[in-house]
């Protein structure tokens, strides 16, 4: 059997968000690529950076309103944002869905940002499993790096 696709969620709890995820994210993921998936949750941006450095993550989904980060002087959210989703992508170089209630702002402040996908919250099903959809698109044709030449 194949291993599943790993999605690492980050969000602050208790909020129930992640409930209305991943059932979605599920029956996409099953209907179109044939696979189990499996979810890491992580809450602070240490936990997020731990948990990808520890695990094979296939994508990342991402409520940016919120993650929790450190208190320091001088930087906004969108900053320690922005800064988080740079280095998740250079580093894993893997999809990232973004989430948040303030997505025009967010386009504005973090020009050029490397989010696959910020989709505006309230969510609407429909555009998170469009999201979903082009990333199993796009992981149906990925080489697995054991067959790869």
């Amino acid at each position: 059997m194949s291993r599943p696709v790993v999605i690492l969620i980050g969000h602050c709890p208790p909020d129930g968000f992640d409930e209305l995820l991943c059932p979605i994210v599920e029956s996409v993921v099953r209907k179109y690529l044939h696979k189990p998936s499996q979810f890491l949750k992580a809450f602070r941006d240490a936990e997020i950076l731990d948990l990808a450095a520890n695990n094979e993550i296939d994508l990342f989904l991402l409520i940016l309103n919120n993650i929790c980060f450190p208190e320091k002087s001088g930087a906004t959210w969108m900053e320690y944002v922005a800064d988080l989703i740079r280095y998740l992508k250079a580093v894993y170089n893997k999809p990232i869905i973004g989430l948040t209630t303030l997505a025009k702002e967010f386009r504005a402040k973090t020009n050029g940002i490397s989010l696959d996908y910020l989709i505006p919250l309230p969510l609407k099903a429909e555009e998170l499993e469009a999201a979903i959809r082009e990333f199993v698109r796009l992981e149906s044709r990925r080489v697995p790096y054991d067959k790869q030449e």
